[in-house]
């Protein structure tokens, strides 16, 4: 997968940090999502935050949610503590895939 993406505060600035915008393209297709940092788990004992965003393509409208973490993989504690929140927010853990990101890119720079 190829993925392209620009992350900053939305146009107006209201609510930054907790207010976030993203615009880019991922297999081919432009995308604009407007996040909502609703868990800041940065101070906890595995680091995590955990959005929920609103995103635009040109098949239609949907809602999602994503979860940054300090490491690559997720552990079973991290992965259940994610699973609380989730629920609290209303979404369903058994949808939620976990996305493993140890693989080597070799000297294929990645930029954020």
């Amino acid at each position: 997968m190829k993925q392209t993406s620009l992350w900053g505060p939305r146009a107006d600035r209201q609510g930054f940090p907790a207010k976030e915008f993203s615009t880019g393209t991922m297999f081919g297709l432009g995308y604009k999502e407007q996040y909502t940092v609703i868990h800041d788990g940065s101070a906890e004992a595995e680091p995590f935050l955990f959005l929920y965003a609103c995103g635009e393509t040109k098949q239609g409208t949907y809602t999602s949610g994503l979860v940054l973490a300090k490491d690559p993989a997720n552990s079973k504690s991290l992965r259940a503590r994610i699973d609380q929140v989730a629920t609290g927010a209303g979404f369903e853990p058994s949808d939620w895939c976990a996305v493993d990101n140890t693989c080597n890119f070799g000297d294929e720079p990645i930029s954020v």
